[in-house]
């Protein structure tokens, strides 16, 4: 018999919940395990079989024990197991100390509802020519663990940056930034895009020696914008819904390779900073693109990062000619 500290007395007959679940809270009503999971439990003087099903195929007896707790005390420990759970996934997701970047009634938001609204900065990043690069690949597989390597170099960086890495897109990313002001932008997002450039050239100098042919027009575009978000808790995950994350994505899409786009009225806010930008060596300069919601053209901004259009220099001590290794047997991100 084993016995967990403030619940009843529970026989297992499979291993599978103390390897693979750990009861965080229960009740004579409801039985909540490891990622979330609920079970029912029937009230009754006797034990009662449960059957958990997959991914915990386990059956286990529980007891009725000695008295009930209240509802205060039931909603205070279902509190403290949320608490424990949404800090993990705010772990995977941003920057070092991520409650300092959300308010209490956000972290609260998230736990009990599942989202919360917050401002947010988005840079979408896309890979030009993934298509035909995957078509022409010597190893898939190699390719693969380019692309990964270059991922998880892009998580680092906007964590490092104080930035949340939303999600790997397939050819790309999304990232996102909090932020109360636009100088807290002008700090952040910019060094973030010239930071993850050379990165870039790295796995594209990588990609062409496991190409049969290689395109012309290869490289990472880069969109960004920012206004309300909110950020929505899904499983164990994290992500961003809002129109910045439309904005972001079409600037990406009228970006060429290796240029990054700035939609309008975040770029009219950084050129407020223009002489902060331009003490770290990146240009900012109004310009026109051309999308699919506006085929004549839309207003926008460019920053440059130092040596011309579309070019990547070397920052935070990557080189240029350094290639990515590739993780060793890995297959994905998180």
């Amino acid at each position: 018999m084993t016995r967990l500290p403030g619940t009843p007395t529970m026989r297992q007959t499979t291993p599978a919940l103390s390897t693979r679940a750990e009861v965080a809270e229960l009740d004579m009503r409801s039985l909540e395990i490891g990622e979330g999971k609920h079970a029912d439990v029937i009230e009754g003087p006797r034990p009662k079989l449960l059957e958990l099903g997959p991914p915990y195929p386990t059956e286990v007896y529980i007891a009725p024990r000695k008295g009930r707790r209240t509802m205060g005390e039931r909603m205070m420990a279902g509190e403290a197991a949320r608490r424990v759970d949404i800090d993990a996934i705010l772990a995977r997701h941003g920057p070092a100390e991520p409650r300092n970047h959300l308010s209490v009634e956000a972290v609260m938001n998230l736990a009990s509802v599942g989202s919360t609204p917050i401002e947010a900065a988005v840079v979408v990043g896309d890979l030009r020519m993934s298509g035909l690069l995957i078509k022409e690949a010597v190893s898939a597989s190699l390719f693969a663990r380019y692309i990964i390597g270059f991922t998880e170099a892009v998580r680092s960086l906007a964590t490092d940056s104080q930035g949340w890495f939303d999600k790997f897109t397939g050819d790309g990313f999304i990232a996102f930034w909090v932020y109360k002001t636009d100088e807290a932008i002008v700090d952040t997002v910019p060094g973030f895009c010239q930071s993850i450039l050379p990165a870039a050239e790295s796995l594209i100098s990588n990609l062409k020696r496991n190409s049969r042919n290689f395109p012309i027009g290869v490289g990472l575009s880069i969109g960004i914008d920012s206004g309300p978000c909110e950020l929505v808790r899904v499983g164990d995950s994290l992500t961003l819904v809002g129109s910045p994350i439309v904005g972001a994505t079409r600037m990406v899409s009228g970006a060429r390779a290796g240029q990054a786009l700035v939609n309008v009225s975040l770029g009219a806010a950084l050129e407020r900073q223009k002489s902060r930008l331009e003490s770290t060596g990146i240009l900012i300069e109004r310009t026109v693109v051309k999308t699919k919601e506006y085929p004549e053209g839309q207003e926008a901004y460019e920053l440059d990062f130092g040596n011309g259009p579309g070019r990547m220099r070397s920052h935070r001590g990557i080189a240029d000619s350094e290639p990515l290794t590739p993780p060793v047997g890995g297959t994905g991100t998180e």
